[in-house]
């Protein structure tokens, strides 16, 4: 959808395939999400800051993060708001 998202659903590797899924039900429910593949968080932070607010903007508070292998670094990407979903232990 055009414009600014309800939601951003961020994902890496296989997990990206999740948030495709979640976002068509999202889209049914009326709800404008913005999917973002995060394959490193590294490659993320040498962009410009310009960049990094175009495909994450500050003002979008409403994230989600999706990972099986851990939690580590999530938080910085979904902040005090959004939510994390995958695994934290084994």
């Amino acid at each position: 959808p055009d414009g600014n998202p309800d939601v951003i659903l961020i994902a890496s590797g296989s997990e990206v395939q999740l948030i495709c899924g979640a976002y068509d039900i999202l889209l049914k429910k009326g709800i404008k999400p913005r999917l973002v593949s995060m394959p490193s968080f590294n490659l993320f932070e040498q962009q410009t800051d310009d960049y990094k607010e175009s495909v994450l903007p500050k003002g979008i508070r409403a994230r989600v993060g999706v990972e099986f292998a851990g939690d580590f670094g999530w938080g910085h990407y979904v902040g005090l708001d959004g939510k994390f979903v995958g695994m934290k232990t084994f």
